[in-house]
């Protein structure tokens, strides 16, 4: 090697040491803490922008208890509702058994009605039905007893005239 090198002394060392390792590392922790402050404030922006989301959380939760309270409410009107449509349907179907009832009654009483008057009219009209035959039978009797008159008449008005 070169005769001409220098021994390194604490100085040269310490001079080094600066240069070389203690600058360069002091420059990183300042960019370093420049960079760390930008980081906690973008943190506490972030921190800023959560207490804000929870206190908008926080009132959506009281809306949806509201709304959960009204939907309760409604959910309950639409029971009573509900209720009162099925006793309003059975008092009509009662009503409607009974004017069921009662219009077979009528039709049942209507239908004795008609019925027993067309035994009446039966009656009457087998009466005339005999009636008219025994009539039709007396009128056959009664043609026949005049064909039977024409017939001796007829021969008793040609006797007289042979005669004479």
């Amino acid at each position: 090697m070169n005769g001409e090198q220098q021994s390194i002394t604490k100085e040269i060392l310490t001079d080094i040491l600066k240069k070389e390792v203690i600058l360069p590392i002091g420059e990183k922790l300042d960019t370093m803490a420049g960079q760390i402050g930008a980081l906690q404030s973008k943190v506490g922006g972030l921190e800023t922008k959560v207490d804000g989301l929870d206190v908008k959380v926080g009132g959506l939760e009281t809306k949806v208890d509201g709304l959960d309270v009204k939907v309760g409410g409604l959910v309950d009107d639409l029971y009573g509702k509900v209720s009162d449509l099925q006793n309003h349907e059975l008092k009509q179907d009662i009503r409607m058994d009974k004017m069921e009832s009662n219009l077979k009654q009528e039709i049942t009483k209507f239908k004795d009605e008609i019925l027993t008057s067309n035994d009446q009219l039966s009656k009457k009209m087998d009466k005339i039905l005999a009636e008219t035959a025994s009539h039709t039978a007396a009128y056959k009797r009664h043609d026949i007893q005049l064909d039977d008159h024409d017939k001796r008449l007829k021969v008793l008005e040609f006797k007289p005239a042979q005669s004479i």
